[in-house]
Order: C-alpha cells, then sequence, then structure tokens
C-alpha cells in the first residue's frame, strides 16, 4: 500500500462519550443494548453522564429512547437546578449539534458498530478506573484492599457474554424484526431478485473480462449514495482521474467528454414490452455541470456521500481496509455504510501463500469478516473463466480460480451477454446464490443499459431461461 504511513493507527482521543450519548438519545436498539453494560460512573465527562442518566430513566418509562424529548427533559432538569451551569452550556451546545446532524439531515446510524465501540471504550475506562484505585490502594500499603479491587473488577461487556434468550426475552423479539439493518434495493425486476441490500451483506458481481463488472458495482455505489448511505470505493483497476472521470459521466448520464460521436441509442420496453430505442444527442461532460450536480446530489443525500481510494493491483490487504476506515472516521467522520472493492481478486492476503487459490480464498473470507465487524454492505467482482466469453450463461462451475467465493459471499451475481445482446444494449442478470433464501438458477432479468451514457441499468424485466437438457431435446 503506497504512502502507508499516511494510514498508520493515530493514538488520538475520539469523542467516544458523545458518540455514546448520541446512540441513547436518538436509537431504542443501541439504548437497549447498552443499558445491560452500561455503569454511568464509567464515562468521564460530567455532562455526559447527566444526559446519559436522562436517557436511562427514559428507557425505563417508555421502553425507547428520548429522541426530541431530550430537549424537554434538559429544560426540566435546568429550571429545577439539577445542573451546573458550565454542564448546561456543553449540553445545549451538544443538543444543538445533533438536532442538526440527526433530526433534520436524517442520518444513518450504525447500531452494531457503534455498540461495539462503545463496549471496547467503556471496557478500557474499566480497565484504567480498577488499575488506577489499586495502585492508589498498594501505595498506601493497603494490599488486601488492592486484591478486593482486583476481585471485584467485572468485564464489561464482553462478547461471549452476549447470549440471547430467543424464546422469553420481549426485547430480543421485538428487536429481531426491526428492520435498521436494510440499506437499498435496486428498482424494478432487478431489485425483485437481488432482494434487500442490508448491512452485513456480502455481493459479489461475476463475469468474463470487460462485461462491465466495474459499472455494476459503480451502480451499486450510485444507488447506495442516493438512498443517503456513505459509501467508500475502494478503485484498484484503473488510475483515480479514470475512476472519476466514469463516476461524473454516471452521474450526469453524459457521453464522454473525448466522444466525436454524441448521439446515443437509449433502450425502453414499449407499451407491449418490446424493446425500442430513442435516439438522443448528447453535449458531453462539462466541468461546471459536475460542480452544480454534485452540489444538487449532496443537497439532496444530507449526510450520504461517496469517498474514492485509488490503489494500485495487490498493493491492499483487507487488514489495510481497518486502518483506512479508522483514520476516515476520525479525520472527516465518515463511517461508510457501504464498502466496494473493484476487486477483490486484486487485493493480497495478509501472508503469502504456494497456492494463489489459497491467497484469494483469505482475502475474500476476510473481506466477509470485515463486513461483518464493521456492519456494513460490502460489494466486489469477481472473473469467471475463459469459457464463458462465448457462453450464454454462467453457471456456478464458472467461477474463476476458486470455488470458495461462493461459500463467503451472501449473495453472488451473474452478468450474461451475447455479443448481439451487447450491440443491443441488454445485458441478463443471473442468479448463482443467495444465501437464506430460495431461488432458481434458471430465473434471469433482462435489464436495458447504455454505457456510452455510464447507465449499465436502466430498466429490467424478468425472463425465464430454458434448461439446457430442454435445448439439447429440441434440437
Amino acid at each position: 500500500m503506497k504512502d502507508r504511513e499516511l494510514w498508520t493507527r493515530h493514538e488520538i482521543k475520539k469523542d467516544e462519550e458523545k458518540r455514546i450519548i448520541t446512540g441513547m438519545i436518538i436509537d431504542d436498539e443501541y439504548l437497549r443494548q447498552i443499558s445491560i453494560f452500561l455503569k454511568v460512573e464509567l464515562l468521564e465527562l460530567s455532562y455526559a453522564r447527566k444526559v446519559a442518566r436522562m436517557c436511562l430513566d427514559y428507557l425505563n418509562l417508555t421502553e425507547k429512547a428520548p429522541r426530541g424529548n431530550i430537549e424537554d427533559m434538559f429544560q426540566q432538569a435546568l429550571s429545577g437546578g439539577r445542573l451546573e451551569e458550565g454542564e448546561a452550556s456543553l449540553i445545549e451546545t451538544f443538543l444543538t449539534n445533533l438536532s442538526s446532524e440527526f433530526v433534520s439531515k436524517k442520518t444513518k446510524f450504525n447500531t452494531e458498530y457503534e455498540i461495539s465501540q462503545a463496549r471496547n471504550y467503556l471496557r478500557r475506562r474499566a480497565l484504567l478506573d480498577t488499575t488506577s484505585r489499586v495502585k492508589e490502594k498498594i501505595s498506601l500499603g493497603n494490599l488486601d484492599e488492592a486484591e478486593k479491587i482486583i476481585m471485584s473488577y467485572n468485564e464489561v461487556g464482553k462478547d461471549f457474554l452476549k447470549c440471547e434468550d430467543i424464546l422469553n426475552d420481549e426485547d430480543v423479539i421485538r428487536s429481531t424484526f426491526v428492520l435498521d439493518d436494510v440499506l437499498f434495493k435496486f428498482p424494478g425486476a432487478l431489485g425483485q431478485m437481488m432482494g434487500w441490500l442490508k448491512r452485513g451483506d456480502f455481493i459479489a458481481f461475476t463475469a468474463p473480462a470487460k462485461r462491465g463488472k466495474s459499472w455494476w458495482l459503480m451502480e451499486t455505489a450510485i444507488k447506495g449514495m442516493m438512498a443517503g448511505c456513505k459509501v467508500l470505493f475502494i478503485n484498484l483497476e484503473m488510475s483515480h482521474k479514470e475512476i472519476n472521470r466514469r463516476f461524473y459521466q454516471r452521474i450526469l448520464g453524459e457521453v464522454a467528454m473525448w466522444e466525436k460521436d454524441k448521439t446515443v441509442s437509449i433502450p425502453y420496453y414499449d407499451d407491449f414490452g418490446g424493446i425500442g430505442y430513442r435516439k438522443k444527442e448528447k453535449e458531453g461532460i462539462k466541468i461546471q455541470t459536475v460542480i452544480d450536480k454534485g452540489k444538487s446530489i449532496q443537497q439532496h443525500i444530507r449526510t450520504g456521500g461517496l469517498r474514492i481510494l485509488s490503489e494500485a493491483a495487490g498493493g491492499i490487504a483487507p487488514d489495510d481496509l481497518y486502518v483506512v476506515l479508522d483514520n476516515l472516521e476520525y479525520f472527516e467522520n465518515f463511517k461508510p455504510d457501504i464498502i466496494i472493492g473493484d476487486y477483490a481478486d486484486l487485493m493480497v492476503a495478509g501472508k503469502k501463500y504456494s497456492d494463489p487459490r489459497d491467497q484469494i480464498n483469505i482475502v475474500w473470507r476476510d473481506l466477509r469478516g470485515l463486513a461483518q465487524k464493521r456492519n456494513c454492505l460490502l460489494a466486489t467482482a469477481s472473473h469467471s473463466n475463459k469459457s464463458t466469453f462465448n457462453k450464454e450463461s454462467i453457471e456456478q462451475s464458472d467461477i474463476v480460480e476458486d470455488i470458495r467465493k461462493l461459500n463467503h459471499v451472501t449473495s453472488m451475481f451473474a452478468l450474461n451477454q451475447t455479443a448481439k445482446e451487447k450491440e443491443e444494449n441488454i445485458m441478463r442478470v443471473g442468479t448463482l446464490g443467495i444465501r437464506g433464501a430460495g431461488f432458481s438458477l434458471l430465473n434471469e432479468v433482462q435489464v436495458l443499459q447504455q454505457l456510452k451514457i455510464g447507465k449499465p441499468y436502466i430498466d429490467s424485466k424478468w425472463i425465464i431461461r430454458k434448461p439446457k437438457n430442454e435445448k439439447k431435446a429440441k434440437k
């Protein structure tokens, strides 16, 4: 990874306590989970302790997070003389900023990831507090008291203690059916086939070389961004200028600025389900148009956004991404809901393996772990083998290098296209696997597209592919 020193971990104190009370105010599930292991006295900031107690009191009364009601609770505490002047000023500033970020802008809140971060912070605080008290007793010669403190230490929120009673715990039952992990869905028939894309998912597009995999990953990024998600796109194939130009092309729906022929043929479904084509004359990408469109989109998506990291192929490993994510979080307060890698086979494993297939397997396994640990959607692409260049549809056995890729993903989709379909701006998307759902290897979705204006998806409809033996029988 180039300029590795720029991505080293920084031992800088973050606003962890602010994040903790933010979650307690705005998110029901976060407040329920943290109430199990939070010891308010472990919070270092006085105003954070006051706000945390307000939230816990509200939870006991209503079984919900206070959200906007925290303002009324603050005013009651202020008028009742329960807040010092300095605390009141800090709480008022915090609530004003919180309202701006989460209420008016509707920021997506990653509950599971924030809980894990809070658990780690509180564990550190508990250990530091225990160590400090033990040292104090030792310095005073009170060894018995020091040992009592050690014996009474309780680990805070350890993961292996997080067992759920799925029959008797009503909170567990209710939270299971809260769809806070859903991010977005593709439109039309394609969205029906792919289903909702969720936090923790690991999806992949498979196709032979030059079939448009990068365009589909970019489309996933655009669709997620427009749904208000924060997206990190990791580019391992193109120069940073080339990938930026492609994104601008997709955002504007324009032809590249160097294209001489600016006439494009855009497919559409007519009233009878047939495919028609409209000729349109495009202007080409213009810099000021890109600038104006960017501002317009940012107003629409509010706190959503897109960041692109361009690296040389083989210069980055999944473990490096944790450092990138930490720095994005600290320096830009950018915590991705979606991470897209173009593409996983160009990454390196943490150590070298004699069999290249083992290295690829480890990379895909580690990316699946990243999606789970960061509680985000992760998308990538994979080549299919050479035989699929002239094949009508890709099958599970066509996955290149290592079939174990299919074990690590939650969903894998095939990008199918004959030479004739390519000329007609048609693609077929099929399913190679969806974890936890019934699917058919024969079902495909026909997709209309026009890559000349950066659009791999315009519209879609269901089609059913005939089995091989049925084709042979007819012959």
